[in-house]
């Protein structure tokens, strides 16, 4: 595997706890970047809330189809057990 270069390592003190913040920031990054990929129901949870508000515009439309399809079947079930 092949790693960019890296820059040297800090030599006075400062400089030195500086690095090792930046390391620990970036580091907590990364584990909350992964519990949030993992988190699956929570995931999930927020694609639902995304999927329900870019319906809701159309929901009368839903339900209105939603509605001709029903009565669509009641009609062909009527029709079959007439014949």
């Amino acid at each position: 595997m092949t790693h960019a270069a890296e820059p040297s390592p800090p030599t006075d003190a400062d400089a030195v706890r500086a690095d090792i913040e930046a390391t620990r920031a970036e580091l907590a990054q990364t584990v909350d970047a992964l519990q949030d990929k993992m988190n699956v129901k929570a995931r999930a949870s927020a694609k639902a809330s995304e999927l329900t508000q870019r319906v809701a515009p159309y929901q009368k439309q839903i339900l209105a189809g939603a509605a001709l399809v029903v009565v669509t079947l009641i009609v062909v079930r009527v029709r079959r057990a007439r014949s």
